[in-house]
């Protein structure tokens, strides 16, 4: 690894490729792990060109862990972001992955993946129009919909044939209140509970 690893993200990222894939599969297995093609990955791979804004997006995502020192060149491993294996010049004595903060980072990329089915492919996937807002908005309301029709026992019915003046509607909208706080709590508690293991491994 050459000596311009401060300096060159292209050099951070190619050392990343090499620590999470093989070399027989290296291309096809960046495709499995990332929404961008293979092809893409073997034209940057064999040409001295910078990762696109897609794929510094796409390997953050995948490894937060390393998300940091992809962009920078440092590393804070008390906070878990962390080098790949086979890094060099790494300014930190300790490099060692912290598996608490891994896994606080990935259960944030899980909450916003939402807010990142922004391709066509992906929003046609889902069978949403590409404008980003109603796109997020049909994701959100598919989840919420669905939970909303287990409790409320009329909820099909109401989905089918009633309007929003009908009788059913203030139930319809206590129950739907009730459904996103429920999953907003949700969510935070299971934050909260990724960042308490994350904070215990960092005091032991």
């Amino acid at each position: 690894m050459s000596s311009n690893i401060y300096t060159s993200i292209r050099s951070r990222m190619l050392t990343i490729i090499k620590a999470v894939s093989s070399e027989d599969r290296r291309f096809k297995s960046m495709e499995e792990f990332t929404r961008i093609s293979g092809a893409t990955w073997r034209t940057f791979w064999n040409r001295n060109s910078a990762p696109s804004g897609e794929m510094i997006e796409s390997v953050s995502e995948r490894w937060p862990q390393y998300a940091f020192w992809l962009a920078t060149g440092g590393t804070d491993p008390l906070s878990g972001h962390v080098a790949p294996p086979g890094a060099e010049c790494i300014l930190e004595k300790i490099n060692e992955e912290m598996p608490e903060s891994t896994e606080y980072f990935m259960y944030q990329m899980k909450l916003l993946q939402p807010l990142r089915e922004r391709t066509q492919a992906g929003l046609a996937k889902i069978g949403v129009t590409p404008d980003f807002e109603k796109s997020l908005r049909s994701l959100m309301d598919a989840k919420m919909n669905d939970e909303i029709l287990k409790r409320m026992p009329l909820g099909a019915k109401f989905f089918e044939t009633d309007s929003l003046d009908s009788p059913h509607s203030k139930e319809y909208e206590e129950v739907r209140e009730q459904v996103m706080q429920d999953m907003r709590d949700h969510d935070l508690q299971e934050l909260e509970e990724y960042r308490k293991r994350k904070l215990e491994a960092v005091s032991r």
